[in-house]
């Protein structure tokens, strides 16, 4: 199945308001501009649901892996990189999602993140609890600029 061309996805999502979605959960892109451009294309269509933005969580190869193999979703290679070859990559994965986070929040006409991705390939209890310290930091940062 070919991919839906980029210039028409915003009117696509319109058309998927229209049909009955409440709320638009995006894929992972490269970079906040293209968040921010696809977003104000889509609201310029006439889209007006809420729109949650996807944060890639991952702390070693496996998990950044599994989200640069996955069809559609685009990572920021120099982000990946700098998380890998960190002295301490949960800890620079942690900073990234949070940083990712705290921008794509900035975008007008994004309401919420979605933090996404297996995290680690410690087991899904250390995953979790990635996880957490990212939405707390999140929550904790979010709240002190506003």
């Amino acid at each position: 199945m070919a991919s839906i061309p980029l210039s028409t996805r915003p009117v696509r999502l319109v058309q998927k308001q229209h049909a009955g979605a409440g709320v638009a959960v995006l894929n992972h892109v490269e970079s906040v501009a293209a968040v921010a451009a696809f977003v104000a294309n889509a609201r310029r269509a006439g889209l007006t649901i809420p729109v949650i933005a996807s944060v890639a969580v991952y702390t070693d190869p496996r998990s950044a892996a599994v989200l640069t193999g996955l069809p559609g979703l685009q990572l920021d290679a120099s982000v990946v990189e700098a998380v890998l070859t960190a002295a301490d990559p949960v800890a620079a994965g942690v900073a990234a999602a949070v940083r990712e986070a705290l921008a794509l929040l900035a975008v007008d006409g994004v309401h919420g993140v979605n933090l996404s991705g297996m995290a680690s390939d410690r087991g899904t209890a250390f995953a979790a609890e990635v996880q957490a310290e990212i939405g707390h930091r999140i929550r904790s940062e979010h709240r002190r600029h506003q």
